[in-house]
């Protein structure tokens, strides 16, 4: 028996060693082709060895971000705080949240895995994470927040809570990071063992009203009993201060309290390390959480306060994510990835806020974004109504583009201002030639467009 384990141990150790090594080629290969490579490798590599994840992880510590919105830009100013703290990280940091991406990742940064501190971090796609939360064995999980999203595969947000609980259930160690203002991801800590910590906005910055939202991608049952969940105050759709009658859950106290300030791009986070007074590239309110999640985390990790202020003020934002880019004659893009109704309506309600002339809107639904496109109905355009009139055209394009035009019209939008250009190369030239000296234009893609768009732009 022990002899016939150590033909298998010896026979697994090749077929790790082969796989690694296949995912090194593979990875070689696409980039003399000028091809990216954030999933092809890991592809490879786990027709060889499924387990080659696992072996990866194993002794090494791990971080894993997951949740609707805001997981590559949490991920990315964590990793930006601890590479300031002189920590060494591999992280999957274009956002290829699948294993094939985790593996392609390890392989881009193979270098950093001769050091036995390196740590992996890795943001998780939701349906997958209770898949391989086992392979993984998390230290430390961080979640963002559960809205409606790609319901072809997660189904509703209470759907896609189970699958997260049940992956945290494989890891009932690990420390849990998570919004208090949003019910669904903040009632997966209240029966953990291993301790849970969670951010959110100051009551005194909440809101009794928000305005007209579409309520049926928001939360609005008790996740612990499904009766009614009540708010008393909002600080976004869905998100605030609630409570429940039934059963008495309600939100948790805050351990980082985020204070947003009057100036721009300022805010303070107040937490155990004291107060942190902030000056950040955006202060969008989304951008806070984000940076919130990425602080109470670098926090737990062991990062000193003034690293974690040091590594937020000087992160530069990652692509597509609120990232403008300024063009010739003073001409300026905003570009910035929505997927699901509650990102695209809090994109357009930036968008409103500024002097923008042109719009393209770009939807494709290939396996990646979801083929259910259904959601689109659900975004609020009350935003985009409000500046139409300043608006001198919305280009509309991707696979879906028939029915992004056919949406806006039911919505009341003029026929006359929308253009229709299914192949993206064109429609992004036709922002481009449009756009005159001074003016700007917003750029609204999901997942596949937005890559699509990075190959037409760079």
């Amino acid at each position: 028996m022990k002899r016939f384990y150590n033909k298998t141990s010896f026979f697994n150790n090749l077929r790790r060693q082969l796989a690694f090594k296949l995912a090194l080629f593979t990875r070689k290969c696409l980039m003399l082709l000028g091809r990216k490579a954030t999933s092809m490798p890991g592809r490879v590599a786990l027709k060889i060895y499924p387990r080659l994840l696992a072996d990866l992880c194993n002794g090494r510590p791990v971080i894993v971000v997951s949740g609707t919105n805001g997981k590559t830009s949490t991920l990315n100013m964590l990793v930006h705080i601890l590479e300031t703290d002189g920590r060494k990280v591999i992280a999957n940091r274009g956002g290829a949240n699948m294993p094939d991406g985790f593996i392609s990742a390890i392989a881009a940064q193979k270098d950093l895995l001769n050091s036995a501190d390196t740590c992996l971090a890795f943001e998780v796609d939701e349906a997958w994470f209770a898949k391989i939360s086992n392979q993984l064995q998390a230290d430390l999980v961080i979640f963002t927040n559960l809205y409606r999203d790609q319901a072809d595969r997660y189904g509703d947000p209470y759907a896609t809570r189970k699958l997260l609980e049940s992956g945290l259930e494989q890891v009932p160690e690990a420390l849990l990071v998570t919004s208090a203002d949003e019910p669904l991801v903040a009632s997966l800590g209240q029966a953990r063992k291993a301790p849970a910590f969670y951010f959110g906005l100051d009551d005194s910055c909440l809101q009794s009203d928000l305005g007209d939202h579409p309520e049926e991608h928001f939360p609005s049952s008790c996740p612990i009993c499904l009766e009614p969940l009540s708010f008393e105050l909002k600080s976004l759709p869905g998100q605030g201060k609630y409570h429940c009658a039934a059963c008495g859950f309600k939100r948790p106290a805050l351990d980082l309290t985020i204070l947003p300030q009057s100036a721009a791009n300022r805010a303070s986070f107040l937490g155990d390390y004291g107060n942190i007074d902030l000056n950040l590239t955006h202060s969008a309110l989304y951008e806070l959480y984000n940076a919130a999640a990425a602080a109470l985390s670098a926090q737990k990790w062991g990062v000193p306060g003034s690293v974690i202020r040091e590594g937020l003020e000087s992160f530069s934002g990652i692509d597509f994510r609120n990232q403008q880019i300024n063009l010739d004659q003073d001409r300026a893009i905003c570009l910035n990835l929505v997927k699901n109704p509650v990102g695209m309506t809090v994109a357009l309600e930036s968008m409103a806020k500024q002097p923008v002339r042109y719009l393209l809107l770009a939807i494709n639904n290939r396996e990646s974004d979801g083929r259910d496109i259904s959601w689109l109905s659900s975004v609020d355009y009350s935003a985009l109504k409000a500046c139409a009139s300043q608006l001198y055209n919305i280009v509309v394009s991707g696979s879906q583009s028939a029915a992004l035009k056919t949406e806006l019209i039911k919505q009341g939008f003029d026929p006359q201002l929308i253009h229709e250009e299914t192949n993206i190369s064109h429609a992004w030239q036709i922002i481009n030639d449009s756009l005159k000296a001074g003016e700007l234009a917003y750029v609204l893609p999901n997942y596949t467009a937005m890559l699509d768009l990075q190959s037409v732009m760079h």
